[in-house]
């Protein structure tokens, strides 16, 4: 296994297995099945206004 990734695709995987049978909130960053804060990029002003441009873009 390449030295970049930690865990397997199928271990990884469990996380989106998490995600979607727990009661996460929409939206929620889950990794390694555990909820966790964004990446702090994401909760400055200039990541919420990524963010909102982002979502105007894609609905």
């Amino acid at each position: 296994m390449p030295r970049g990734f930690p865990w397997t695709c199928a271990k990884d995987s469990l996380s989106i297995v998490y995600a979607a049978l727990n009661p996460t909130s929409p939206g929620a960053y889950v990794m390694a099945c555990q909820v966790r804060p964004g990446p702090y990029f994401t909760l400055d002003k200039l990541g919420l206004e990524v963010q909102k441009r982002v979502w105007h873009e894609m609905v």
